[in-house]
Order: structure tokens, then sequence, then C-alpha cells
């Protein structure tokens, strides 16, 4: 019988071909793309309904390093949708509780926990983490604009994605990219101010949100591991009772104070 403690300390490559041999079969992914995985760090931020299925695909797949962010607890409203916890779960936190489930999965993955991010603490953690990805899975478009503004400023690529109703959409950028930038725009180009999208009110089917949040994990890992994503110049669209997904080509908004400062300030460098 293979040890978990045995599991979490091999490295070698026929402990690789072992456990991701499925994906490393792949000829567009393969040993290099898996490499790269498993070197990056990654910062998820909100464990929730799309944050279980981010979370379960990045930690089952090999990524190096998963930092979550959440500051909430586990209510009986979520289990409809956040498939990482169950009723046992009731009133604990949802980072350790995810932690616990994720590294039972797959401990060769380093899993670490912070507080819920906030304006004031954001680019401190960005700038300490030395992130491959940040991925939004939070519930608001508030923090979303917070990240987008910090990523921005510290050239993190952001991967943000939204569902609620029928509806999901995500798309990446790549801050890392001034040509990209200057191309296809920040997320605050495309919303720039925050609006309300209470699933409370609005309403979601689990499933919607399941599917939108395994299309976010698979466009971060295509992008970690160093191939091309449509999400990194559109915006992909989810309608659940069309069953339709759209690709909608993304521009750089002229009048975004967010990105225009940005780029002003690095073409001065």
């Amino acid at each position: 019988m293979l040890e978990v403690g045995s599991l979490k300390g091999d490295t070698s490559e026929q402990a690789m071909w072992s456990q991701y041999g499925r994906q490393l079969a792949l000829p567009e992914w393969g040993e290099g793309a898996q490499r790269r995985l498993q070197s990056a760090r990654v910062l998820l931020v909100g464990v929730g309904g799309l944050g279980s299925a981010v979370a379960t695909y990045l930690v089952a797949a090999g990524v190096g390093v998963l930092e979550i962010s959440d500051d909430d607890q586990v209510s009986l409203s979520n289990l409809q949708r956040q498939f990482l916890y169950g009723v046992a779960d009731l009133g604990q936190r949802k980072t350790h509780k995810a932690m616990q489930r994720l590294t039972s999965m797959n401990p060769r993955v380093r899993i670490h926990s912070h507080p819920a991010v906030h304006a004031d603490t954001v680019l401190g953690l960005l700038t300490a983490g030395e992130y491959q990805l940040v991925v939004d899975c939070c519930d608001n478009q508030a923090t979303r604009l917070m990240l987008n503004q910090a990523c921005l400023q510290l050239g993190v690529p952001l991967l943000s994605a939204a569902a609620s109703g029928w509806l999901g959409s995500l798309a990446l950028f790549d801050f890392s990219s001034i040509p990209l930038l200057s191309r296809c725009g920040c997320y605050a180009c495309l919303y720039p101010q925050a609006a309300a999208d209470d699933c409370r009110q609005i309403g979601i089917l689990g499933a919607t949100v399941g599917i939108v949040g395994a299309c976010e994990a698979l466009e971060a890992l295509k992008f970690l591991g160093g191939l091309p994503t449509p999400a990194a110049t559109q915006v992909l669209r989810f309608n659940a009772l069309d069953q339709r997904w759209q690709q909608l080509g993304r521009q750089r908004d002229p009048a975004c104070l967010c990105c225009s400062e940005h780029l002003t300030k690095e073409a001065t460098r």
C-alpha cells in the first residue's frame, strides 16, 4: 500500500507519471507543461462555488503551491454549490476545511491560507507571494476591481470569473505583458463600477457555477502550463439555459483610468 507520507516526498519522474499520466499523455501538455505547473504559485481568492471547482482541479493536476483566501464560514446554503464542504463542516472556516479536503486529495501540493484580501493588505500579500497567477473566485465586483488594480500595479496575471442566474463569464488579464494590456485592457475596462450581483436575490444552480468554475480551472491550467488560451484576449460567456458559449473580443477602453495611468507610468520608465 502506498503511504501518504511517501507520496508527499516522492518527486521522481516515475511517481509523476503514476499520478499525472493521463494529462502527461496529451501531446500539447507533456512533461514541460507539468513541470511549469509544479513550479507555479497561485493565489485563489474566494473558496465558494467557483473556488471549489478551481481549487479541486488545480490541486488534482499538481500545481506547486496553492494559497487560498477567504473569511467566510460554511453555512447550509453553501452546500448546494460549494462541493468542498459537507454538513459536518457547518460553522467551520472555509479555508480550514478546504485545506483539509484538498490536502487529502493531493498531499504533494503545498496549500496555505490567508484571511480575505482587503485594500490595505492586498499589495503586501501579492508582493510577498511572487505569484504566477491570481485566480478571482470572489462573489462581489468591488473585490474584483480591487484585485484588478493591485495585480495591474504589480504586473501579476489575473484570471477572473463570475456566475449568477443562468449566466457566467471569465477573462484572463495577463498584466505581465504590456502589449496585451495595451490591446485588450483590464477588468475595469469591461466593468468600471461595482454592481450588485447577489445570487441570494438573483438565484443560481450549483451546476451552472460548476461549469464556469471548471472552465476557469481549465484556463488557469493552460496558462500555467504555457498553452495558449482564448481568455487572454476575449471574454468567455456561458448561458446555461441555452448551453451556449460565446467568445467576445476585448479592447482597452482609452477612458479607463486604471490601466491608462499604469501604461503612462510604464511609458515614462
